[in-house]
């Protein structure tokens, strides 16, 4: 089935912009076009990696997997920092095996020292991820699904203003203090 009307009708998304748009909206719209069992789908769709909710070969299938192998490179690199077994970390799905390109994205964020900067890098590769798998999916349900993914990937950063960054590393330094004076007061 073709969403000509639906997909024509909605915004389009940037990774750092600011469509208006939200999930709740996307649902109000998506309710009118799409049926029960393809409107879950939709509804399930997040950005964790949720490999056991979709079929292996649909674009969320196909997303999870190659999430779950992003992560799964991700926890190898921070235990080797760390000198801890990843072991215990990763997900051992054999779908997430296939995903070749995760190790080089990971690599290149771990040379980034920012976190936030090396946040971006990542999504920046999610949202290419989701491009790749969007491609030759026109006015499809696979295509509502990357929207999905991408209103919620710019959700995530609208959110996130680095100006903001030295305030919050404050409060959170101060809220650490009240509970390490509360625990020692206790202690006492």
């Amino acid at each position: 089935m073709s969403y000509y009307a639906l997909i024509s009708s909605l915004p389009m998304l940037t990774l750092e912009g600011n469509s208006g748009f939200t999930p709740e909206r996307f649902h109000s719209y998506c309710e009118v076009y799409v049926s029960g069992d393809k409107l879950k789908i939709l509804d399930d769709l997040g950005l964790d990696p949720s490999l056991e909710l979709f079929s292996a070969d649909s674009l969320p299938g196909r997303y999870a997997a190659w999430e779950c192998a992003l992560r799964n490179a991700i926890v190898r690199k921070r235990s080797r920092k760390l000198n801890v077994d990843a072991a215990e970390y990763l997900n051992e799905d054999p779908r997430t095996e296939a995903e070749s390109d995760v190790e080089r994205t990971a690599s290149a964020a771990w040379m980034i020292s920012n976190p936030l900067e090396r946040e971006r890098l990542l999504d920046r590769a999610r949202w290419e991820k989701i491009e790749e798998l969007e491609a030759g999916q026109l006015f499809s349900f696979e295509q509502l699904c990357a929207y999905k993914l991408k209103l919620l990937l710019q959700l995530k950063w609208l959110g996130r203003v680095p100006e903001q960054a030295a305030q919050n590393l404050e409060l959170s330094t101060q809220a650490v203090e009240r509970s390490l004076e509360l625990q020692t007061k206790q202690e006492n």
